[in-house]
């Protein structure tokens, strides 16, 4: 987060000391090794947060000589308060960074907690007061997250898969995605390249929830198993299975005629 902070500095809305605004940064989490993590959008944890955090403040920073306990203190209370123009550039890189994590995995995060729009504006609107520019960028990111089960394609798409209950399944799924992710668990026993069955693989150029090397992976995936054979399109849009159905369709009867 420091590094976003110096690398964003000229999107800050007023002139900042960037190397305070860096320390912030850095030091603004150290609590959390004795009063715990406090996740943003938890009502009855913000109640208890800040007396927490003060008694970990406290404890920890107490570690120090006097002089540079005071001085790391001092700086915590700047950030808390977000009243100059450090804290409030400071306050908006916090902001920001979860934002693009969660957007990154889909909005998996908010999904598992139920985690509503009006909730993420609710802490998005506090990164205007450090960054006009910044803050525009999470705007439109929320608009796309709340835009995207709005689309008709794949709401049809889905709802022809799960039926009328799509939604709570596709949010039930992502969670079970996101639970996985944090307790490390492997969904897949061995990797994909070693199933020694015949496996079918269409990718989209266009679809933006793929990576962008999966040329490049599906070719590695078929010199590692040859039973693996797949089918590149250039266009197509999310997901690919409804934007080009017939020839998709056609495509996998000819992959289980054995025509691969």
């Amino acid at each position: 987060m420091a590094v976003m902070a110096y690398l964003l500095r000229e999107y800050a809305n007023e002139p900042v000391d960037i190397g305070r605004v860096m320390l912030m940064c850095l030091i603004h989490d150290i609590v959390e090794i004795e009063a715990g993590d406090t996740y943003a959008y938890d009502a009855e944890s913000l109640k208890t947060q800040k007396a927490r955090e003060d008694a970990a403040k406290e404890k920890i920073y107490s570690i120090l000589p006097e002089d540079q306990k005071q001085e790391l203190i001092a700086l915590f209370d700047e950030f808390e308060d977000n009243e100059t123009p450090e804290a409030r550039y400071a306050h908006a890189m916090d902001n920001l960074q979860p934002l693009l994590l969660n957007h990154s995995n889909d909005g998996g995060d908010w999904i598992g907690h139920q985690v509503t729009a009006e909730q993420v504006y609710g802490r998005q609107r506090k990164t205007r007061l450090g960054s006009e520019t910044l803050f525009q960028v999470s705007d439109a990111i929320i608009r796309e997250r709340r835009s995207a089960k709005k689309d008709e394609q794949a709401r049809g798409f889905y709802e022809w898969c799960q039926g009328e209950d799509w939604e709570t399944v596709v949010d039930q799924d992502t969670e079970v995605l996101v639970n996985y992710e944090r307790s490390q668990v492997r969904i897949f026993g061995r990797p994909i390249e070693t199933i020694r069955v015949p496996l079918f693989i269409t990718v989209s150029r266009e679809d933006e929830m793929l990576a962008n090397h999966m040329d490049a992976e599906c070719a590695r995936l078929h010199a590692a198993n040859p039973d693996i054979s797949y089918k590149i399109y250039d266009t197509g849009a999310h997901p690919l299975i409804a934007s080009r159905a017939e020839e998709i369709a056609e495509a996998v009867k000819g992959f289980l005629a054995g025509g691969r």
